[in-house]
């Protein structure tokens, strides 16, 4: 339980001091090529105990070789952490996480998706905001400042990725985020 804590308060920490350094136009980015299915297994080490804490299944897919992006390493890892840490937070116990790298001729693609609560219709029009309250009756029980998805957001839109929100219409509930990258040669 500690350790959950202080992950947690740790993710809190970075959200809010990313979202002043990207308020106050200060975020720098290195942008670089970033071998995707490498960078996705080394941070899901830490994301997998947190799903397994949930009795949770995280299933993680990648049908590309060498999944190459470009952008910036401390970006990509906010974005990600904060992807798929919501997915778990916001997924009830024995729920079901995938992240998926998949690609077409021309972008590669990363999906987080989930069996959780999803969102309700009304508030996916804020769902990028600041401090947005996205949550339902049912996610009450989840701590979170609306920061995450703002961050991710603004991190995308500094390193020309585009995200994407859906509802996971394979489950009964469940939201699906998807990355895409121009794909490098």
């Amino acid at each position: 339980n500690i350790q959950e804590c202080s992950n947690q308060i740790n993710i809190i920490i970075q959200n809010v001091l990313n979202s002043y350094k990207i308020s106050d136009g200060k975020v720098l980015v290195s942008p670089k090529i970033i071998n995707l299915l490498d960078f996705c297994k080394n941070e899901n080490k830490f994301l997998t105990s947190k799903a397994e804490f949930k009795n949770q299944k995280f299933a993680f897919e990648c049908n590309l070789k060498n999944p190459r992006v470009f952008c910036d390493e401390n970006s990509l890892k906010g974005i990600y952490i904060n992807l798929v840490d919501n997915a778990i937070k916001y997924t009830d116990l024995n729920g079901n996480i995938c992240v998926k790298i998949f690609g077409d001729d021309e972008n590669t693609f990363l999906s987080v998706c989930d069996d959780g609560q999803g969102i309700p219709k009304e508030k996916q029009r804020i769902l990028f905001n600041r401090f947005a309250d996205i949550g339902s009756k049912t996610t009450r029980k989840e701590k979170s400042v609306g920061l995450g998805l703002f961050v991710i957001n603004e991190l995308c839109i500094l390193n020309n990725i585009d995200v994407e929100y859906k509802e996971n219409e394979n489950a009964e509930h469940g939201s699906i985020f998807t990355l895409k990258f121009l794909k490098i040669g």
